[in-house]
Order: structure tokens, then C-alpha cells, then sequence
């Protein structure tokens, strides 16, 4: 059994926050509560990983290909002037 100091966890939560404020720049239509759902979701679907110094940025990359998944792709400017 592995033992979470406060500082681990202090850093944890920081790290939750940013990737959560990261995915909604990345996705501003989709409300942040839900984006801190799904962030939680993927956060404690890896909690177990025996190593978690990556789990900051797999959390983004699983909640990112889910709302990709799930939105329709945005309109793209074709640039014609």
C-alpha cells in the first residue's frame, strides 16, 4: 500500500486544476462542471497507477478524446481572402 503524503496530494490537486482550466480553453462550450466530472472520472480511473508522475497529462488526454468524441468537429475557416 502506498502512502500520499498532504504535499503529494496538495500537488495533485493542483495539477487536476490546471488540466481542468487547460481543457476548458480547449473546449469553452462545454460547462465546467461537467468538464470537473469528467476530470475527477478520469483521475480516479487511474488513482491505482503505480507510477503517477503522467497522470496529469493522461487525466487531459482521456477527457480531451472523450469531448472530441462527443462534439461535432468545429466549422474550419478555409482562408479565402
Amino acid at each position: 500500500m502506498v502512502c500520499v503524503t498532504a504535499d503529494v496530494a496538495v500537488r495533485t490537486a493542483d495539477h487536476l486544476r490546471t488540466t481542468e482550466a487547460a481543457l476548458a480553453e480547449q473546449f469553452p462550450d462545454v460547462p465546467r462542471a461537467l468538464l470537473h466530472d469528467l476530470v475527477m472520472a478520469a483521475y480516479r480511473s487511474l488513482e491505482d497507477a503505480r507510477i503517477s508522475d503522467f497522470l496529469p497529462v493522461l487525466v487531459w488526454r482521456i477527457v480531451r478524446d472523450q469531448l472530441r468524441d462527443q462534439l461535432p468537429a468545429p466549422r474550419r475557416q478555409l482562408g479565402f481572402s
